[in-house]
């Protein structure tokens, strides 16, 4: 059955932003993929693990190897907007493994 309920309103925070609004931030040079992780680590630490909730997704967490790779998505995305050329297709992109 099809609900005819709105959806909820999205989130506009960054740890809720969309792949393709994040890339179109990350190429136009007006955000950054460590932006983008901090906002997803703050809302993981504020969430994760909390007995009141149950929510325990993440068992294991590498922000200091997400962080590092954030850091050269950034610095890969200035270099494309000074030299030209594409970048990957999902360069800076957050995945869970």
């Amino acid at each position: 059955m099809i609900s005819t309920t709105a959806a909820p309103k999205p989130e506009t925070s960054l740890a809720h932003i969309s792949a393709t609004d994040a890339l179109a931030g990350f190429r136009s040079l007006e955000l950054s993929p460590v932006e983008v992780l901090e906002a997803q680590i703050q809302r993981i630490e504020e969430h994760n693990g909390d007995r009141e909730t149950g929510i325990n997704a993440f068992t294991e967490t590498l922000f200091d190897s997400a962080r590092a790779q954030a850091r050269v998505a950034a610095d890969e995305y200035v270099r494309l907007a000074r030299d030209g050329g594409g970048a990957p297709a999902l360069l800076g992109l957050t995945v869970a493994t």
